[in-house]
């Protein structure tokens, strides 16, 4: 999916992955059976796979050289754990205590939400500034690095480095730190579904907390890694 992102576009790739998350909490708002929820939990995860490569993305093509590695870090560190901390208070404290919606239901909301975000993005965004009619030549030197705008037919297309000349001119120690990122993505995944799965799950079960004082406390812990991230987001932008 990352190599689909570079080669089709993030439009595409985005839209697509937009549209398999909706697909699978749908499956979780209808889900008759477990064996249907763990489809359900399948398909999310599908459409959750490709997104951090779709940023990066984004983050070369929209974005200005000097701030693009201070965005991924926002984006990759405080948003997308802001954005797990959210999900905790949205649906357990304010649809299924305060609206008191049967959990079904509220599943059912964020499928709508969902699909309002998926025809917000499908319209508005585009590949490239230069592709998106409302992108001024100002807005496009400063996002291209004062490079003047020219016509497409002009440029010549950089030759693409295929996947085994990039690994041959990589060094023994740029491949270990490619094996240590690779292992902390896996790992990360692991602490990701302990803090929204089993962290919600032990305090319902085992305190036997009601939704509200579940939801407050499971986001905790986002919330402190959150906070955390911001000035991991700002020393990557320095050393940047």
């Amino acid at each position: 999916l990352a190599i689909a992102a570079d080669t089709l576009g993030v439009h595409l790739v985005l839209t697509g992955l937009i549209v398999v998350w909706c697909s699978g909490l749908a499956i979780m708002a209808w889900a008759p059976s477990a064996k249907v929820l763990w489809f359900a939990q399948v398909t999310l995860g599908t459409g959750q796979s490709a997104v951090y490569a779709c940023l990066n993305r984004v983050s070369r093509t929209w974005f200005p050289p000097a701030v693009r590695t201070t965005m991924q870090g926002a984006v990759g560190i405080l948003a997308g754990r802001l954005g797990a901390l959210s999900s905790g208070l949205v649906f357990a404290v304010l649809l299924v205590d305060m609206l008191k919606f049967d959990w079904r239901t509220a599943i059912w909301i964020l499928v709508a939400v969902g699909v309002i975000h998926l025809l917000l993005f499908a319209t508005m965004f585009r590949n490239s500034p230069r592709e998106h009619p409302r992108v001024n030549d100002a807005e496009l030197r400063l996002i291209e690095g004062d490079i003047p705008p020219v016509a497409e037919s002009t440029v010549a297309a950089p030759k693409r480095m295929s996947v085994a000349t990039m690994f041959r001119s990589m060094t023994p120690r740029s491949l270990v730190n490619l094996m240590w990122l690779s292992l902390q993505n896996v790992l990360s995944t692991f602490a990701d579904n302990i803090y929204l799965s089993w962290i919600p799950l032990f305090l319902s079960e085992v305190h036997h907390l009601e939704f509200k004082k579940m939801g407050l406390f499971s986001a905790l812990p986002l919330l402190g890694g959150a906070l955390a991230g911001v000035p991991t987001a700002r020393e990557q932008g320095v050393n940047a």
